[in-house]
């Protein structure tokens, strides 16, 4: 009735602040035109409208109360912190089955129609829950598979409740699937990964079929050049198996390429399953672009010198090779161009050349 809806005005009217009357009548108009016709919606419906004489875009949600009635905006507040953009004002209430969201956000140094189509690229899970978004995740992985409830059954139950708070749920997914593939007998997995948007950390992901302590963890990834900045445990315990993930945040390094993340997870690994030592000059793995294999070379070859020259101590000679990382990378382009299946004499000589003029 009209009645009705001239109460429920004057209770939203309530929550705005008044200088918004005054500056922008039309949009609040909208705004309980959209809220007004949503009261008892089974679904999120939102506005999102750019106001450049403010430099602001102003968003109105109403949204269902779900998942114990929590407000699904996570993404929503992770988006804006990973853009380093400022929330000026911000009210949200219940309202008989729904909660009403009403933001408005200082762009900063991004302009509001720049800010605005990056949330509407993200707006089929702008304002989902990160169990809603979990869920649909396993949906589509097990579609058409009749386990998929039992599945959800098995990840709810199972998961740290950390995961919510500091996970994706794709990461928490993948993770999960990981420690799931494992066995009491499996050899750590390692994950190198690049921070999400403007995040000032990258992160090690260290996947482990039996509890660890961090200081048996953290002096292996010292061994690498990595300074730790924080650390997260999410364990994963169902009645059959305890399997953990240990992820620490570590300084950016924006200039790793992908491929080369990768081959230092798997030196990580080979360090923490025992396939090679842990000493300082693992740190060439990271400087000079080693793999593994190279790495252990590089060990074996330092071990035969020693044994014929004696002047340096390990210490002072790993101290050196950490000085000069690329010569390191173009010696071990002179032991694959040597002692490679497919050396030549031609290769060998230009890997020499090259081996000489980098030191």
């Amino acid at each position: 009735s009209t009645s009705y809806i001239r109460k429920e005005i004057y209770r939203i009217s309530n929550l705005i602040p008044v200088a918004l009357f005054f500056t922008r009548p039309r949009l609040l108009e909208m705004w309980f035109d959209l809220i007004i016709s949503n009261l008892y919606a089974s679904e999120v419906d939102f506005s999102m409208d750019a106001d450049p004489d403010y430099n602001m875009v102003w968003v109105a949600a109403v949204i269902p109360n779900r998942d114990s009635g929590n407000i699904p905006t996570g993404h929503f507040y992770h988006l804006i912190s990973q853009e380093a953009i400022q929330i000026v004002h911000h009210v949200r209430r219940e309202l008989n089955r729904n909660s009403v969201l009403l933001v408005g956000i200082n762009c900063g140094m991004l302009k509001p129609d720049t800010l605005l189509e990056l949330f509407r690229k993200n707006q089929d899970r702008l304002f989902s829950s990160w169990t809603m978004r979990f869920r649909r995740l396993v949906y589509n992985k097990y579609v058409g598979d009749r386990r998929i409830n039992l599945a959800l059954q098995r990840y709810f139950s199972g998961m740290s409740p950390d995961y919510e708070i500091h996970q994706e749920p794709d990461e928490a997914l993948f993770d999960l699937d990981t420690l799931e593939s494992m066995t009491d007998e499996s050899e750590y997995q390692v994950r190198y990964y690049h921070g999400h948007g403007n995040s000032r950390y990258d992160y090690i992901k260290i996947y482990a079929p039996r509890a660890n302590r961090l200081s048996d963890l953290v002096p292996v990834l010292s061994d690498f050049g990595f300074t730790i900045e924080g650390d997260f445990t999410f364990p994963y315990r169902t009645a059959e198996f305890e399997r953990f993930t240990y992820a620490f945040r570590v300084p950016p390094r924006p200039q790793v390429s992908d491929a080369h993340r990768r081959r230092i997870a798997d030196a990580i690994e080979a360090a923490l399953n025992e396939h090679t030592t842990c000493e300082s000059v693992n740190q060439l793995v990271v400087d000079a672009d080693l793999t593994a294999r190279e790495l252990n070379l590089l060990k074996a070859f330092c071990a035969f010198y020693f044994q014929i020259d004696k002047s340096f101590s390990r210490i002072s000679l790993n101290q050196r090779l950490l000085a000069q990382p690329d010569f390191i990378r173009a010696l071990t382009v002179y032991f694959h161009a040597r002692l490679g299946p497919d050396a030549s004499p031609k290769q060998e000589q230009a890997a020499l050349a090259q081996c000489e003029s980098s030191f």
